[in-house]
């Protein structure tokens, strides 16, 4: 059985229409499926996303770069209760709205969210309740410090936090957030 797949710069052209995407609807059958990988898959629409659903041994998905997608795309990943890593890396069109589908997803020990903009501290309180997340990587242009600190405050198992484009923190913000044992990384626009 194939357990891991990994596709890059793919041009699926994803329709609503399950039979114009004959790719997504053969891993429908990759029933032991386990890790995925559809990095800067150009054409992945949020339909297509809906297929993936049907995958309930996934534990590691990368959508890193498909950028068409939107909050509507973590609808269907909801019901993909075994996902332990998902990267939604330089998805620009997700925001405060996809944060909450991403609560149901409660197994994530993993979760990368660089490049995803529109992410506020609204949003990260949707994410509070991922109580066994271990690594958290953010987009901060429109997070706060005190967004930070609720968040990390409410993860108990967080041990690496990574914030780009955001404030630039001092030593002593950073060491208010950080716990002992956990590494926070926190990188302001300018590359500061």
């Amino acid at each position: 059985a194939v357990r891991d797949l990994f596709m890059t710069t793919v041009n699926m052209a994803m329709a609503a229409d399950k039979a114009r995407a004959p790719l997504l609807t053969g891993l429908q059958h990759l029933s032991g499926l386990r890790n995925l990988s559809l990095i800067k898959c150009t054409g992945l629409s949020d339909a297509g996303i809906s297929m993936l659903a049907n995958l309930p041994t996934l534990e590691d998905l990368d959508l890193a770069w498909c950028e068409k997608l939107s909050d509507d795309a973590l609808i269907p990943l909801g019901r993909l209760r075994n996902l332990r890593h998902l990267s939604l890396y330089q998805c620009r069109g997700m925001s405060v709205r996809g944060a909450r589908y991403l609560s149901m997803l409660t197994e994530l020990r993993s979760l990368k969210l660089a490049g995803v903009e529109k992410l506020t501290d609204e949003g990260l309180g949707y994410l509070s309740g991922l109580y066994q997340l271990e690594e958290l990587t953010l987009d901060g242009k429109h997070i706060t410090l005190a967004g930070l600190t609720a968040l990390v405050d409410s993860l108990p198992h967080l041990n690496r936090l990574h914030v780009w484009n955001t404030m630039q923190a001092s030593q002593s913000e950073v060491e208010k957030i950080r716990r002992p044992g956990m590494y926070v990384w926190i990188r302001g626009e300018q590359g500061n």
